[in-house]
């Protein structure tokens, strides 16, 4: 099925000269576009953008070296005879699409720190176009790409909900401290408050315990 989906769509190959022309454009630059502006929308966002992007790269990059690694799997051009090639041929693995994994990790990445809905829809567009021309233009199977889409998306997603859970934690811890510091300021304006009513009353029955005395000798001098 993986074969024969792959023939299907890279027989439009060489078919017709504009077609050609934008899957080569999809695959060579189309890729670099959409990681440029999913780059500049994680530093617009801040520092939890930013690390849940970091994270998501590397973490994409690892994943995919090791798959090509333990699953060494051959590129359709080297398995079949009659494909067309319209790019340079890579050399390593074809298991998983290292395009289709990093364009689906851009794509969710804009997804979740866009405010634009135009421009979070273009993004999951353009990963889609970018996985499909892997395809067309004769590198890789249908399956490399679709597993490439679901690694970008899920350990995107992962870097993203663990970048968001630290944040809320860290937010949780100094809402804390606030909190304890406003209870303790409290505590102290109470405190200083008994204090200082003490003294007052304190000073009230020294001052009647005066008056009382000066009245008791004024009484007896009378008498």
């Amino acid at each position: 099925m993986d074969q024969q989906i792959f023939t299907l769509i890279n027989n439009f190959a060489f078919k017709n000269y504009f077609l050609d022309q934008i899957e080569i454009f999809s695959t060579r630059y189309l890729f670099f576009l959409l990681f440029a502006v999913a780059v500049l929308v994680v530093f617009k966002n801040g520092k939890r953008a930013i690390i849940a992007g970091f994270f998501s790269l590397v973490l994409v990059l690892l994943s995919d070296k090791f798959l090509n690694l333990i699953i060494p799997q051959p590129r359709p051009f080297v398995v079949e005879t009659a494909v067309k090639l319209l790019v340079k041929p890579p050399l390593d693995s074809s298991f998983p699409s290292t395009h289709a994994a990093i364009s689906a990790a851009a794509a969710t990445l804009i997804f979740y720190f866009s405010a634009s809905r135009l421009l979070r829809a273009a993004g999951i567009v353009v990963a889609v176009l970018v996985g499909f021309s892997r395809i067309f233009v004769g590198v890789h199977y249908p399956s490399d790409v679709l597993l490439g889409w679901v690694l970008g998306f899920f350990l995107s997603t992962i870097a993203v909900k663990l970048t968001s859970s630290s944040s809320l934690s860290s937010s949780s811890l100094r809402s804390s401290e606030s909190n304890d510091l406003k209870t303790h300021q409290s505590l102290n304006d109470l405190s200083l408050r008994a204090e200082g009513l003490s003294k007052a009353e304190r000073l009230t029955g020294s001052r009647k315990s005066s008056k009382n005395e000066g009245e008791r000798k004024l009484s007896i001098d009378k008498n």
